[in-house]
């Protein structure tokens, strides 16, 4: 009679120190992974003697397998296949989130649902886990793990509070990563949880110190840590999908982002009907010349409505952060306009190529030039959600709040713009902890020149 998951499951929790269960169950695991996947993933048989099993267990910890080929960041993206309520943009087919190596085969791991290590910095995480003879887990590792773990004890590791840093990284700085329960974290974070979404942050510091954050370890057997070759990409490549302003219709495209609200139910929310609402909104101006290569992107920005609730209508979550926060604008020179108006916007990466962090891209903007604001980001999200569907990340860097109290220390009395991300498989609208240049984000960027704007 064939083996099933479940039973083989049950010979797993009833003698976890039985290198023969232990092969057959995760070959089980994988069989059924690898069908719903539409491949094929071989298990060798599991190297740790049941000593080493009885030590692992003894120490809070459990074995896990990564297949070889799904290991490495490139690879990463054929993990949301198997796992598809995991949501992250750091699965993403040409994600940004780098691996400082590629382990694969078998490892174990720290298998409490709660991470270890908590309190700590990034270099006393590194130094603790070095001196255990262990190494931090990859974050592909670290998926596979709490996929067992929710198979296993029917919770994903990380699932009530706390968040682990891993060897990964963006633009390198390292990260950290939790999994969404079916329960908000925390009775003082009031979280709208994803269950099974994979949350990847990566706006901490080295020396951020939290008491819900600590880190993963692995230790390998003794065949080894499998490392897998993988050359890094040189550069993160985003889609060339820049809008063609010359063979833009201006009042097809106005007609296009008005729908766009309509369907969103703005009329509405202003007491108008469809065509009232579409009557009230202004024009699109020709391009300035001027704006030809830095500005391509009309865009229509609706003031009328709060953009605390032109995000709900948008389908775009607010954090914990902005719901407790004002945004104000950075300066005069960036105060949007009263009414409903339209403008010339850069599009993702267009004004910016490279990284920038928003002080440095302020300083650099011409004087025909605005950051953007938190309504427009909310536009652009209503006119290009492909932007966020790719894993692109836009700041407002035209305004800024300092009422964040997150990290307790004096560096935490900074500016900090909103932003767009993908978090839980939907845009939500956040903000940055520390004010730098992060390798999957872009400041938003307007031409000075608008039409309408009257309240």
């Amino acid at each position: 009679m064939p083996v099933t998951l479940e039973d083989a499951m049950a010979a797993y929790r009833a003698n976890p120190t039985d290198p023969d269960v232990v092969t057959s169950a995760f070959r089980e695991i994988w069989r059924e992974r690898a069908a719903a996947a539409g491949t094929v993933h071989d298990v060798p048989p599991c190297p740790y003697t049941a000593a080493e099993l009885a030590a692992v267990d003894a120490a809070g910890r459990r074995v896990g397998y990564l297949p070889a080929e799904l290991a490495t960041q490139r690879t990463r993206h054929r993990l949301a296949a198997i796992f598809p309520l995991l949501r992250s943009f750091a699965l993403f087919e040409g994600n940004p989130v780098t691996n400082l190596d590629n382990p694969s085969g078998w490892f174990d791991y720290d298998a409490g649902t709660d991470a270890p290590y908590l309190g700590s910095d990034e270099h006393d995480l590194v130094a603790a886990v070095a001196a255990e003879g262990r190494t931090l887990a990859s974050l592909n590792q670290y998926i596979v793990a709490t996929q067992d773990s929710k198979l296993l004890t029917g919770r994903y590791l990380d699932e009530r509070v706390t968040w682990s840093r891993f060897a990964h990284y963006i633009g390198g700085r390292m990260v950290c990563s939790r999994v969404d329960g079916p329960e908000p974290p925390a009775a003082d974070r009031p979280e709208e949880p994803n269950e099974g979404s994979l949350l990847v942050a990566f706006d901490l510091g080295p020396g951020d110190r939290v008491d819900y954050l600590g880190g993963r370890s692995v230790g390998a057997p003794s065949t080894g840590r499998g490392l897998v070759a993988e050359a890094p990409d040189p550069v993160l490549r985003y889609p060339d999908d820049l809008p063609d302003p010359a063979a833009l219709d201006l009042d097809g495209e106005l007609a296009r982002q008005a729908a766009g609200y309509v369907a969103l139910g703005f009329h509405r929310e202003l007491g108008l009907t469809e065509a009232e609402y579409v009557a009230s909104l202004p024009r699109f101006a020709p391009q300035p010349p001027e704006y030809r290569g830095r500005l391509d992107v009309p865009l229509l920005v609706e003031t009328r409505i709060p953009w605390e609730r032109q995000a709900d209508l948008a389908g775009i979550t607010r954090s914990v952060g902005t719901r407790t926060t004002t945004f104000v604008p950075i300066d005069e020179r960036h105060r949007e306009p009263a009414g409903p108006y339209t403008a010339w916007f850069a599009w993702f990466g267009q004004r910016f190529p490279d990284p920038v962090a928003p002080d440095e891209a302020r300083a650099e903007l011409a004087a025909d030039e605005r950051g953007g604001s938190v309504l427009e980001l909310v536009a652009q999200h209503v006119a290009h959600p492909v932007l966020n569907a790719t894993g692109r990340f836009v700041d407002a860097i035209g305004h800024e709040t300092r009422d964040i109290t997150f990290l307790k220390d004096e560096e935490n009395q900074v500016r900090r713009n909103p932003d767009i991300c993908y978090w839980r498989g939907k845009p939500e609208l956040g903000i940055a902890l520390h004010p730098v240049a992060y390798v999957n984000c872009r400041p938003l960027v307007r031409g000075s020149a608008v039409t309408g704007g009257v309240a």
